[in-house]
């Protein structure tokens, strides 16, 4: 993690503790803009520092108290393995996936199935469909407004995505829990949109 990283979630913290408790509140308190808020935000959270309340709305934790109260320092970086963040995993559905998005750019749920399932994949069209969505919800890939024609007569036609934030090899990771995709390649936990 970069300097400016731990900068902000210290900046945020304090200002939760100060009473600023929506990313508004926040980023007007302070010259760091709302992305920069949402994403040290995230991080706060995921260390057990500051809870969710509501979208947007955070408050801190009984650790996030006992933190600023005895003055302790962020230690940012990668040692050891950090609350929430899983390694990667090289040979998943959603990794799979991942890579089909890259060569494909625009794509149906059924391209990345016949591109991605193996043999031994169960439920893998309501896995990717959860997938699709908070990838959607993220911002790594956009619902392409025309639709690609169904097979049938009645058929209003197949959804088609596009990869619209290509950031590495690695598959993010939907954590719908705290809504956010956490980012292997960037280490962002990339808050959910509406």
């Amino acid at each position: 993690m970069a300097d400016g990283t731990a900068t902000h979630m210290i900046a945020v913290l304090g200002s939760v503790g100060n009473g600023q408790y929506s990313v508004e509140e926040i980023a007007a308190h302070l010259p760091m803009d709302r992305r920069n808020v949402s994403s040290a935000a995230c991080r706060l959270i995921a260390r057990g520092l500051i809870e969710r309340i509501e979208t947007g709305v955070f408050r801190l934790s009984g650790e996030g108290r006992a933190f600023l109260a005895e003055g302790r320092t962020l230690k940012c970086g990668p040692k050891g393995k950090r609350p929430g963040v899983t390694a990667p995993q090289p040979n998943t559905l959603r990794q799979r996936a991942w890579k089909a998005m890259q060569v494909a750019h625009r794509f149906t749920i059924d391209d990345l199935l016949r591109a991605a399932v193996r043999g031994s994949d169960q439920g893998s069209r309501s896995n990717l469909q959860r997938y699709l969505k908070a990838l959607t919800l993220s911002g790594h890939v956009a619902v392409l407004p025309r639709r690609v024609p169904g097979t049938s007569m009645t058929s209003n036609g197949f959804k088609q995505w596009v990869l619209s934030r290509y950031t590495g090899p690695v598959a993010p990771v939907a954590r719908p829990k705290d809504r956010v995709t956490y980012d292997h390649n960037t280490r962002e936990a990339m808050p959910w949109r509406r």
